[in-house]
């Protein structure tokens, strides 16, 4: 696993000689509901017992009646040699902490200890510790008033786990304020007659805190301002990012929230088009790499809003960021003008408006997929029983840093990414990660880590789906996820039943947010194909179709409209169920089956007589069956060659990236690519073809498109590529040498065509011939092969 902070009631020490004497935890709740500051005497009522870094109660804590006032004291003994911590959970405190200016207290330390002196540190869920300096003095054997003020301008807070800068926001969200004790050694009290005290030979030194007090004060609402706007790049190419970033005078305490705070940036170019996206709020970080491969991930520097933009057009560009938020106030700042020059750019990829099958981008080239799924850096989440390894999950980034190597050199332009719980999602239950937040609160390392997958896709020429939700999150059987899923009325969430996240409006406004940040952050890279909004969606708890369809329908119609480059939205369904309510809605614009099939012919030809039907490009996005090297070799290259002599919109997408990388089969994809480099199928026509084999038995089979004046064929022996077991397993492929093989494609007009037999393992041409169509046939002769081979046929 990617190997994080270690999140627990035990605060990290400075590394420094100071031997005693005890740390106060003031546990304070991460989550629950916000009520008044806590009065003196709830704050020095309900201390516990806290634990040694090793794990062992550290001390024994008291409340009792002051010796000389008679107000209430906290009383904590403990080994001298030990350092002491005591918990007192808050839940309902939260609120106070966030807007208490002062901490303050009296506090006694005996006469013994040398030097001493007190620290106040905090500690964050997702940020870990800070300790703000300096440290306190006390005077032995007195009480010694104490304060200090909370605001994350006051003095110097120093990070103890990670260099990212504290704030005001942390502040709000607390899960832990502690007092630390220190001293430069300590005097051997006398314990004499208190055998209490020297329990075990061992004696005691004893801490007394009273008049612990949080400080509340009214202050005047801040002005809402927008400040530390970077200045633009002083070149920027047409199709080029850019990226603003800013902060604002007010930390917010969900800055997730567009009800709460909502920042847009509107874009302004030439010929008066015009732009809006959102901005986003971001934590940037560092990742290492350790000697086993496995990676680290620390914040760096303190968290800031951000903006993306990709200009579509060269000319001059301006822009305004509007902030406003849920008090009322609102601020704008307007940038000068600069220049955008012009550059090579394709643009966004959209339908293409001549021909519905296909993809093109904005500058009418046409874009045709030859992908490989790699949804996370190992496929996945427990043992599989495969005749190869899987990456190790932990390798994280550097995962996709060998795979989009290997793929770009072997001509693969394409992938699906998932944000899955174990991966890249945004929001998740808290107890799955420590940058996992709860529903509305998003994991910044996640998004800081798809910032990454999507930059270096776009390095590689590589396109992506991005997969916002998988089926398992609300599924109670197919992978299910749901007892973590922060949806769950039992994780915090708003509903009971995992159906109900279709119908719920709570559940959809978390959706709209989620959306919404997703489209600020990513939604400027043209190399993102296509939204999926689902994964296997039939496989969610109790399927309803008028449900789904409708939720579908609300959830692409609000995307395409926060989406200024309204790129293309899908969903996805398994290879046994089809539902025309939800694929045939004019707002899913791609339609994408699996096909999990040992005869992945017949697989195929079943679901593209249902996905093909719809009027729109249709994707085979997931396949894959096998167990051993031989079963899932082929399979692989049933499902590259069907799928590339069929109108799907490009090459179906294999599942096991880790088989493909371990077992070098990219160059299967060669083969394919060099098949269809420099095509352009638009236009053309292409329907199934109907190919009939003439001799040869039931040995031979043929798969293929074709239009009035071309055909792809590709041509097989049965005994490998239609043979299946028990369990849709395919069988053991045995090679075999097929001769000669006539042929013949129905539906070309008359005339003279070019015929090649292409070499489907290798790639290239085996044989060229020119053969004459009467009008009602083509008839050709395949020259022998091994397995299969491939042929074009085009009119001269």
């Amino acid at each position: 696993m990617i190997r994080l902070r270690n999140t627990s009631s035990r605060m990290a020490w400075p590394n420094a000689r100071m031997t005693w004497i005890a740390a106060l935890v003031l546990a304070v709740a991460a989550r629950g509901q916000e009520t008044t500051p806590a009065s003196q005497a709830a704050l020095m009522a309900g201390w516990q017992p806290g634990e040694t870094l090793e794990g062992r109660p550290s001390c024994r804590v008291t409340t009792v009646a002051g010796r000389e006032t008679g107000s209430e004291e906290l009383r904590i003994a403990a080994p001298a040699s030990l350092g002491v911590a005591i918990r007192r959970n808050v839940v309902h405190e939260r609120d106070a902490w966030g807007r208490a200016q002062r901490l303050t207290a009296e506090v006694f330390v005996p006469a013994g200890p040398k030097s001493p002196s007190v620290e106040l540190a905090v500690e964050h869920d997702l940020w870990g510790g800070f300790a703000l300096h300096p440290t306190r003095l006390l005077r032995a054997g007195e009480w010694t008033p104490v304060a200090w003020t909370l605001d994350a301008g006051s003095g110097e807070w120093i990070g103890l786990e990670h260099p990212v800068a504290y704030n005001d926001a942390m502040r709000r969200q607390l899960a832990a304020v502690s007092l630390r004790f220190y001293s430069q050694g300590c005097d051997a009290p006398d314990v004499a007659g208190d055998p209490d005290r020297a329990a075990g030979g061992s004696w005691v030194v004893e801490a007394r805190v009273r008049r612990l007090k949080l400080e509340v004060e009214a202050t005047a609402p801040m002005d809402l301002r927008i400040t530390q706007l970077r200045p633009v790049a002083p070149s920027l190419r047409q199709g080029e990012l850019l990226e603003l970033s800013f902060d604002l005078t007010i930390e917010y305490d969900n800055p997730f929230d567009p009800d709460e705070i909502a920042v847009d940036v509107d874009f302004f170019g030439p010929a008066g088009t015009s732009f809006t996206l959102p901005a986003f709020y971001s934590q940037d970080f560092v990742r290492r790499i350790l000697d086993d491969g496995a990676e680290t991930y620390s914040p760096r520097g303190a968290a800031s809003w951000k903006a993306r933009f990709t200009p579509l057009a060269p000319g001059p560009h301006h822009y305004v960021v509007r902030a406003r938020d849920g008090a009322g106030r609102s601020c704008e700042v307007r940038s000068e003008s600069f220049e955008v020059s012009a550059a090579a750019f394709h643009g966004f990829l959209r339908v293409d408006k001549q021909d519905m099958r296909y993809l093109c981008f904005d500058d009418g080239a046409l874009f045709y997929p030859v992908g490989l799924i790699v949804r996370s850096p190992s496929e996945q989440r427990w043992k599989y029983n495969y005749d190869f390894e899987q990456m190790p999950a932990d390798f994280g980034l550097s995962a996709y840093d060998d795979y989009f190597t290997s793929m770009a050199q072997n001509g693969l332009n394409h992938t699906r990414v998932w944000m899955a719980s174990w991966w890249n999602a945004l929001e998740w239950s808290r107890g799955y990660s420590p940058y996992y937040q709860g529903l509305g609160r998003y994991n910044l390392l996640n998004a800081w880590r798809q910032d990454y997958v999507i930059n270096l896709a776009q390095r590689h020429g590589i396109y992506v789906n991005l997969t916002l939700h998988n089926h398992g999150q609300f599924s109670l059987s197919a992978d299910s996820e749901w007892p973590e899923n922060p949806y769950n009325r039992e994780r915090g969430g708003p509903i009971s039943q995992p159906q109900e996240f279709f119908s719920d409006a709570e559940c959809f406004r978390h959706v709209r947010n989620r959306f919404r940040y997703i489209v600020a952050r990513w939604g400027y890279s043209p190399h993102i194909v296509i939204w999926e909004l689902f994964n296997e969606v039939n496989l969610v708890a109790n399927y309803d179709s008028p449900r789904i369809r409708d939720w579908h329908r609300e959830a692409a119609r609000y995307l395409k409209s926060i989406d200024p480059y309204r790129r293309l939205i899908s969903t996805h369904f398994t290879v046994h169920h089809y539902d025309p309510e939800v694929m045939g809605l004019p707002e899913i614009e791609v339609a994408q089956v699996n096909c999990y099939r040992a005869n992945m012919i017949g697989g195929l030809r079943d679901v593209f007589g249902k996905y093909g039907s719809l009027g729109k490009p249709a994707l085979v996005n997931e396949f894959g069956v096998g167990v051993t090297h031989p079963q899932l070799r082929h399979n692989l290259h049933a499902g590259l060659w069907g799928t590339s002599v069929m109108p799907w919109l490009g090459v179906g997408m294999f599942w096991w990236a880790s088989y493909t990388h371990e077992k070098n089969e990219y160059l299967q994809y060669l083969a394919v690519e060099d098949f269809h480099r420099g095509e352009d199928y638009r236009g053309r026509g292409y329907e199934v073809a109907s190919v009939k084999i003439n001799g040869g038995g039931d040995l031979i089979g043929a798969l293929g498109m074709r239009g009035p004046q071309s055909a792809r064929i590709w041509i097989y022996d049965r005994r490998i590529y239609e043979k299946e077991e028990p369990g849709d397993r395919p069988g053991e492929p045995v090679a075999r040498r097929i001769p000669e093989v006539e042929f013949q494609v129905e539906g070309l007009t008359a005339g003279r065509y070019r015929v090649e037999f292409w070499d489907a393992w290798k790639g290239g041409v085996l044989e060229r011939r020119e053969i004459e169509c009467d009008g009602n046939a083509l008839t050709a002769k395949a020259p022998a092969f091994i397995r299969d081979i491939a042929c074009k046929i085009d009119r001269l």
